[in-house]
């Protein structure tokens, strides 16, 4: 739905949905306060950034409920000019006698600021309102190296990240941190943003790297391809084979890293010692990642037929040709599986995949007579025919396995 969002802004046509629609009137204010109309384009489509980094708020530009008052719009455009860096707006806005909300339906000026990495309009901010820890760790989460060490430097009281937290607390306002909290101000993409927060946790004394909290920040690692600090996790002592609990399921940080098709990230596993289960190779079948696959059977795990079974028939069922080829060439059965791969190609309508698989010997009578029940029930003709001609072949040279 994107584009058709976008488009709506470019020509202006909003007033069905209330919400879009402020944000035409945003964008339309912004390019006011530089006396360009012309910009409007240009911050339309940067507000609607802004909206699609929250899943939630992306949602909400379909609501069809009244717009939003007057007050809000105000500290709309404040988050804006925030995320714009409208420094001029923004100062006069924050110098109005205007009592701000804590969040929009746009987020926080803060947190705008930091995602887009506007230093201007964070010392605004800074000099006027109460910052939280969540804007320390949206720098930390982008990498922003001058901005994490910005905020850790900053010497007023409108900013403590740590207010919440205390290490020997075990009452009162403050309580100590979390494993949860911990990763938060440690999951980044930045080597050295993670060397200065483990080094000002630890001097806090609000975080210790221990085997779990390495296991966590690996999985996170492994999950976001970040191979330099997969290395630097595993330098540091993450245990490869801990898993974390996803949706009550256990997942290790190479299953997620297969599921996300990060053949880097699987590769430094493997080398450092990772050792590769059936649910890995399945989830990089499912998920089309032929590279990722061909590192996984080259390992000696491959070795054992369990571990790819059931592979062939789920890739033949999602039409991925590229790795039906991969796994018949390391010698799996083009016959595996409870349901044969055979009848995956028929339900995909994928006719070179069926010459291919039949070529490979899957020219059983009786995967060849169920594969037709199920091509005559769902009405696929194409396959019909290569059914037919394939049953033909097999019952005249049976020792003659191609189409």
């Amino acid at each position: 739905m994107r584009p058709h969002i976008e488009q709506r802004l470019r020509e202006r046509r909003t007033k069905p949905l209330p919400r879009l629609h402020t944000i035409q009137k945003l964008a339309e204010r912004l390019a006011a306060e530089e006396e360009a109309d012309s910009n409007y384009e240009a911050y339309a489509l940067q507000l609607l950034q802004l909206v699609a980094t929250d899943g939630q708020r992306i949602g909400r530009l379909f609501s069809q409920s009244l717009p939003l008052e007057a007050q809000d719009f105000d500290y709309m455009l404040l988050v804006a000019a925030a995320f714009t860096n409208q420094t001029t707006l923004l100062a006069s806005l924050m110098d109005s006698d205007q009592s701000w909300g804590s969040g929009t339906a746009l987020g926080q000026p803060f947190e705008a600021a930091a995602t887009a990495g506007n230093y201007q309009a964070l010392a605004i901010l800074f000099q006027r309102m109460k910052c939280s820890a969540h804007v320390l760790q949206i720098a930390i989460h982008n990498g922003d190296h001058p901005l994490v060490k910005h905020m850790l430097n900053l010497e007023f009281t409108s900013v403590d990240p740590w207010h919440n937290w205390h290490p020997h607390s075990d009452g009162g306002d403050r309580r100590k941190m979390s494993r949860g909290e911990q990763s938060s101000y440690l999951e980044t993409p930045s080597i050295e943003i993670f060397e200065l927060m483990r080094s000002e946790l630890r001097r806090r004394w609000l975080a210790k790297l221990d085997t779990e909290l390495l296991r966590d920040l690996l999985t996170s690692a492994a999950v976001h391809g970040r191979t330099d600090m997969v290395k630097h996790l595993i330098q540091c002592g993450a245990p490869l084979d801990r898993p974390v609990r996803i949706r009550k399921l256990p997942r290790y940080a190479l299953w997620c890293a297969c599921k996300n098709g990060h053949e880097e990230v699987v590769q430094v596993l493997l080398q450092n010692g990772a050792k590769p289960r059936p649910k890995e190779f399945e989830i990089a079948t499912t998920h089309g990642h032929a590279s990722t696959l061909k590192l996984l059977l080259e390992t000696e795990a491959a070795a054992q037929p369990h571990f790819s079974k059931g592979c062939l028939y789920a890739a033949a069922r999602k039409g991925f040709a590229d790795i039906v080829q991969l796994l018949l060439d390391y010698g799996v059965d083009p016959n595996d599986n409870d349901t044969a791969p055979l009848i995956g190609a028929v339900e995909s309508e994928h006719t070179a995949m069926f010459r291919m698989l039949v070529q490979r010997g899957a020219v059983s009578s009786e995967i060849l007579s169920e594969a037709k029940k199920r091509a005559e029930a769902e009405g696929l003709e194409s396959m019909l025919v290569l059914l037919r001609e394939a049953q033909s072949c097999a019952a005249s040279s049976p020792s003659t396995s191609q189409v």
